[in-house]
């Protein structure tokens, strides 16, 4: 199992929309929590192809710490709505991992 610290990158994929509408089906998922949701729908809000990192979210809460947003993105990865994937030079030299977010689970 990856061990996340607060610098693990996070990518959203590129949509075309040009505004935020979310899917309704997304927001009534049972088997997200409702921390899990927070975070999913706020990386949603931010603009295509945003990258950033674990630390960022926790610094955008004066609630949450890094525990709760590391369980949160364990939970969106379970669900399908992130992947931890592996990011590699083109020799292999391993560069580090992001989590990739969807709008909808994807299949694993």
């Amino acid at each position: 199992m990856y061990r996340m610290d607060k610098n693990t990158k996070i990518q959203l994929q590129q949509t075309e929309k040009l505004f935020k509408l979310f899917s309704i089906t997304t927001a009534r998922d049972k088997r997200l929590s409702y921390k899990a949701r927070g975070v999913l729908f706020y990386l949603l809000s931010k603009p295509d192809g945003w990258k950033g990192r674990v630390f960022d979210l926790v610094n955008n809460s004066d609630r949450d710490g890094i525990n709760t947003i590391k369980s949160a993105l364990r939970e969106l990865v379970d669900c399908g709505y992130a992947r931890l994937k592996t990011e590699r030079t083109k020799e292999g030299k391993l560069l580090g991992k992001y989590y990739e977010i969807s709008e909808f689970p994807t299949k694993k």
